[in-house]
């Protein structure tokens, strides 16, 4: 062995290593090269889905959802033109804060959130395809494990061919499926006034982890006198919207928006 090349190599460049040995008689060979790829960088890695803004982004899977999450992704290279190229892509997903009481860890042989809470990280499931610029996990178990007001965590970390091994990228998600309520105060149910202006509540029901918050209220009002089923039109004023489900956009006006998960609003 030969110990004293500290410092001889490049990253991200091959070097040959030449030997040639001579016996006792001056028999002499012939020299044999060896070619290596010197890689000391780390792969660079993230996660592109579930995806910030905010630091802690909600996800639905209602069938009105405009934000589903049913797989998770990123992006993955091994930088440099010597580079030896990304082998793996390791995934862990939390239901929970890692070895609080609750949390779960995903499992991907059982496809369910079975693998008891501990730390660091369950890495059971390797998600690159060799060649790939990204890497993905979707299975469709994924979708129907997710449980209204959790809190959960996506884990990854890479690994190139020489060894090297990237720090954890991570992104939280809420997966909220309970819906908001809205709820008219005045005027008063089956009431009589002269007064035109009309008010109310809203509320995102669920756990404070596991909320999105409400992001806009809609208003309508139709009338029914003598049998009447037309909606106001906020455009051209009258009753003049006719009575579909869902309401036409021009049956609703916009009375609020977007307020802390949570919290009771009037307007």
């Amino acid at each position: 062995t030969y110990g004293s090349l500290t410092g001889a190599f490049t990253d991200n460049k091959i070097h040959y290593l030449y030997t040639r040995a001579t016996d006792l008689v001056g028999n002499v060979q012939t020299p044999v090269a060896y070619g290596i790829r010197y890689d000391v960088t780390q792969p660079n890695l993230a996660i592109s889905f579930p995806a910030s803004p905010p630091a802690n982004p909600p996800y639905s899977n209602t069938i009105e959802s405009t934000r589903v999450s049913t797989y998770t992704w990123g992006t993955v290279s091994d930088p440099g033109a010597g580079a030896g190229g990304v082998v793996q892509v390791w995934l862990a997903i939390s239901s929970g804060s890692p070895g609080a009481v609750g949390n779960f860890w995903w499992n991907d042989a059982t496809r369910s959130f079975s693998t008891p809470s501990q730390v660091p990280p369950a890495y059971s499931t390797q998600v690159y395809v060799a060649g790939q610029t990204t890497w993905k996990y979707v299975v469709p178990e994924l979708q129907t494990a997710l449980n209204d007001g959790v809190n959960y965590t996506v884990y990854v970390y890479s690994v190139d061919l020489a060894g090297n091994i990237t720090a954890t990228q991570t992104q939280p998600f809420q997966y909220d499926v309970a819906r908001p309520t809205a709820t008219v105060l005045f005027p008063v149910n089956g009431s009589t006034n002269t007064v035109v202006n009309f008010s109310g509540n809203y509320f995102d029901p669920g756990v404070p982890a596991g909320v999105s918050g409400i992001q806009i209220v809609y208003a309508a009002v139709q009338q029914t006198t003598n049998g009447g089923t037309f909606w106001w039109n906020w455009a051209t004023p009258g009753f003049t919207v006719p009575d579909n489900f869902p309401l036409l956009a021009a049956a609703l006006t916009q009375v609020a928006t977007k307020k802390t998960a949570g919290v009771l609003g009037d307007d």
